[in-house]
């Protein structure tokens, strides 16, 4: 897999599991880290993200 993208796009919020062994975090900066969210944090932390989006997104 090869991303392309040269420099990061503007306004947007990365929101990164501390224990993503897809995407380890040692190659990603500038992210909101979900205590032990892995790659399928979606599912198993749904709870947590959708309490940080209402708190910090509204």
């Amino acid at each position: 897999m090869e991303w392309g993208q040269d420099k990061p796009l503007e306004n947007i919020i990365h929101i990164h599991g501390s224990r993503d062994m897809i995407f380890p975090t040692l190659y990603i900066n500038n992210y909101i880290e979900v205590p032990d969210g892995d790659h399928s944090m979606i599912l198993k932390k749904a709870d947590w993200i959708s309490e940080f989006l209402e708190k910090n997104l509204n």
